[in-house]
């Protein structure tokens, strides 16, 4: 059976003991990888490239960004034309309302290198983010709070989950076959979908107490790319 790792990046992939990094970064360097590997992140598409190229990230066979409103390919191309113009129809070019929107909060900061269908920024008080909420939601866009500092807003009903069950389809990927693995609350959706998915042992108390816990849901021992080597072998992903 073909296979397929779709992880979070900071915190996930790049978590955990030296050792446990190497490790994993090894794998899927290898010419005869054992599986498919997909990096799911809040980063936008050049923040992971500069990665992939500095041998940092090995490079995978698909890039989720945007917090699950972009697609690509590992050299930046677009995966569906049908993925980018539903996002972008959904986002319905909405940034200048947001700006507008949370122009007088203080301790907002919008984040740069985004891509077109989102709007995200760092907050320094969860009152604040809160608050930043509140006033963008009635526009018909969906918002989140995760890490402790992102808060993003995103197309209505796109996230990372979205984005995870698009290629699952665009690919034909058997539920059984995925294993998602993510540590703070934007990893919430693709993590509740009904695949194998792992909590990786660092993982925010926030995502772990909105996780629902089943047969499909593994919450590691182990950090970063420890949790996810963890969870290979309670799936029997290991060699």
């Amino acid at each position: 059976m073909s296979r397929c790792l779709i992880t979070d990046l900071d915190g996930t992939f790049l978590g955990g003991p030296d050792a446990d990094r190497t490790r994993l970064h090894t794998m899927f360097a290898e010419r005869e990888r054992p599986h498919r590997l997909v990096y799911c992140s809040g980063r936008a598409y050049p923040k992971i490239k500069r990665d992939i190229d500095t041998g940092v990230l090995p490079e995978p066979n698909a890039i989720i960004g945007d917090v699950g409103c972009g697609l690509w390919s590992a050299t930046g191309e677009s995966l569906c034309e049908r993925f980018d113009l539903e996002v972008a129809g959904r986002w319905g070019g909405a940034r200048e309302k947001v700006l507008q929107q949370v122009a007088n909060l203080d301790g907002l900061r919008l984040q740069d290198e985004t891509g077109p269908s989102r709007c995200s920024f760092l907050y320094e008080r969860m009152e604040v983010a809160q608050e930043a909420a509140r006033r963008i939601e009635p526009l018909g866009l969906d918002t989140l709070i995760s890490g402790g500092r992102y808060f993003d807003v995103l197309p209505r009903g796109v996230n990372k989950g979205f984005a995870v069950k698009y290629l699952m389809n665009l690919w034909g990927l058997d539920a059984k076959s995925v294993l998602v693995a993510g540590d703070t609350l934007n990893d919430l959706a693709m993590l509740q979908l009904p695949i194998p998915a792992v909590a990786v042992g660092n993982a925010d108390e926030q995502l772990c107490a909105e996780l629902k816990l089943d047969a499909t849901t593994h919450l590691a021992e182990r950090t970063g790319a420890g949790g996810i080597l963890e969870a290979f072998t309670v799936y029997g992903w290991s060699r």
